[in-house]
């Protein structure tokens, strides 16, 4: 069995940055260092307060340490580092550059739709829209999740089921589909 330093190295750099990034704004929440509000999405403070970094932040926060939140790592562990380590067909340059693109490509998209649902947090559809581009790129590989098969195209659907258990119409699920629907 490898080490979870063996594991660690094997992470590409692109994912290994979501991921500190997310284990350092859940830490710092989590242990009240820094307030949510201060990390969270919010046009009117961009636009109005000079607050930039509400247009990155929100994407790595996840709210406190939970188990959802270590699942939700585990799949960006995994999932981002088989796209990113399987570079894309359109340029010579490598797959972190590629993935980083297709990263700030999701997140270029999702800005908008965070602005007119008016959601402050969009790093569940970050990680969903890397888990469906691994879909699509995979459509045929194994994925096993406690004990259910899937194929790779059935996958994100999968996902989208087992993280949302409100009403199909909140602002979230809305927020998935759209991303679906942008990345398809």
């Amino acid at each position: 069995m490898s080490s979870f330093q063996e594991y660690w190295d094997a992470i590409p750099p692109i994912t290994k940055v979501l991921l500190i990034g997310s284990m350092f704004t859940t830490t710092l929440t989590s242990f009240s260092m820094v307030n949510p509000g201060k990390l969270i999405f919010n046009p009117y403070l961009v636009w109005h307060g000079f607050e930039i970094w509400r247009l990155f932040t929100n994407f790595f926060f996840f709210g406190k340490f939970s188990f959802a939140f270590l699942m939700t790592m585990m799949i960006l562990a995994r999932f981002g580092s088989a796209l990113e380590s399987d570079p894309f067909r359109t340029s010579t340059v490598g797959g972190s550059a590629d993935y980083l693109f297709a990263v700030l490509f999701i997140a270029a998209l999702l800005l908008p739709v965070g602005y007119f649902m008016q959601l402050p947090v969009l790093s569940g559809s970050l990680v969903f829209g890397i888990v469906y581009l691994w879909s699509k790129r995979n459509p045929e590989s194994p994925v096993s999740v406690w004990g259910f098969r899937f194929t790779g195209s059935k996958y994100s659907f999968y996902v989208i089921t087992m993280t949302r258990k409100k009403a199909l119409f909140y602002a979230d699920n809305i927020n998935f589909m759209l991303s679906v629907y942008y990345i398809h």
